[in-house]
């Protein structure tokens, strides 16, 4: 966990703003220095390498996620009314979790095939979100139907990753509000079925 404040905690958010912003590619170790106001030497005391702090980013941002989307939603709800509870906290979490995009999508879409490592690291952290956010939608689904919870999962996550796209593509950022609208219009919840 990081703590904030301190020179490696600085250096990691640091990274963070910047490989949002321009891609991990585009960041350089200088340039992390210079915007956490670290020394060089200092972020080689921490980071043996640009990938080493690159993965640190990644376990900051991952479990800052998590930590969000596992927030439970209120209790005393019968599961169903919980579920579409946590996909309406999903959404009005959204500028907290993606606001300024994706460093999970941005890495997979940049070093999936040309940095091993990171690539892993990726992978399996799309995979962890998955598991929670399938956790999380089961009651949406038919009774004991693991796989179709699985299937939504992805596609929450293939709906954001896409938005989160568009939204940069077009600087607009109501690509991921409809995008999102449009996946809690898809469970075909009837009204009275709402939270």
């Amino acid at each position: 966990m990081v703590t904030k404040g301190t020179s490696r905690g600085k250096l990691i958010d640091a990274a963070r703003a910047e490989m949002l912003a321009k891609g991990y590619g585009a960041t350089s170790v200088d340039e992390v220095c210079a915007r956490a106001g670290v020394s060089k030497g200092n972020f080689y005391h921490f980071f043996s390498s640009k990938e080493n702090l690159g993965l640190a980013v990644l376990d900051a941002y991952h479990g800052e996620n998590l930590e969000i989307i596992r927030q439970p939603p209120a209790r005393g709800r019968e599961p169903r009314r919980q579920a579409l509870s946590l996909v309406d906290h999903l959404i009005d979490s959204a500028g907290k979790l993606w606001g300024g995009g994706c460093l999970l999508g941005s890495f997979a879409l940049e070093l999936a095939e040309t940095n091993p490592a990171i690539g892993n690291a990726v992978s399996e952290r799309f995979r962890a979100v998955a598991a929670t956010l399938a956790d999380g939608f089961a009651p949406l689904v038919k009774a004991g139907s693991r796989g179709q919870a699985a299937d939504l999962a992805e596609q929450f996550i293939v709906t954001v990753e896409g938005a989160l796209v568009l939204a940069r593509a077009h600087h607009d950022w109501s690509y991921v509000d409809r995008a999102l609208a449009r996946f809690r219009k898809s469970l075909n919840v009837p009204a009275g079925d709402s939270p």
